[in-house]
């Protein structure tokens, strides 16, 4: 006896189709995530030790991908390292922000507000308003995902 219709039948197909593709495309996800945090590891171990470039980019990679992100808190505070040390305060300023983005991704974000605010102040100093903007930016988004709306509004207004 069949106890379902032909229509029934279409949508357990359907939805066979959808569970077996979702399993590949996370299966594939997870090998170009491994792949993205090798590569970030080979570029790290092949860099000059004063190379704050590949350090910071390769930390970019991990964060964007959500992987690796240990090893990538490592190679942005080695990066900041290495630009305070050339009294670089505009890349100071962006590392401080990659990893105010990375602390934000890790639902950190209390430390991603103090790290936003470290690169507002450089900003500031340096009166440059379009970066202040970004940086108004990205505390409105950490204090909205503290869920305090109030301090939100302040810095997106």
């Amino acid at each position: 006896m069949n106890y379902m219709s032909k229509n029934g039948r279409l949508i357990m197909l359907a939805l066979a189709a959808v569970f077996v593709s979702s399993g590949v495309f996370a299966a594939s996800t997870s090998v170009n995530n491994n792949r993205t945090a090798e590569k970030a590891r080979q570029a790290v171990e092949e860099a000059a030790p004063d190379d704050w470039y590949t350090y910071a980019q390769s930390a970019e990679k991990c964060i964007r991908k959500k992987v690796n992100l240990k090893e990538a808190k490592g190679w942005l505070e080695r990066s900041l390292e290495i630009r305070r040390d050339l009294s670089d305060r505009v890349g100071e300023r962006n590392t401080l922000r990659s990893m105010g983005y990375l602390r934000w991704r890790q639902e950190e974000y209390e430390k991603a507000v103090a790290l936003n605010e470290a690169a507002l102040a450089i900003n500031r100093q340096a009166n440059d308003v379009e970066a202040m903007a970004i940086d108004l930016t990205n505390l409105g988004t950490a204090y909205k995902s503290l869920g305090a709306n109030g301090q939100a509004l302040e810095h997106l207004e």
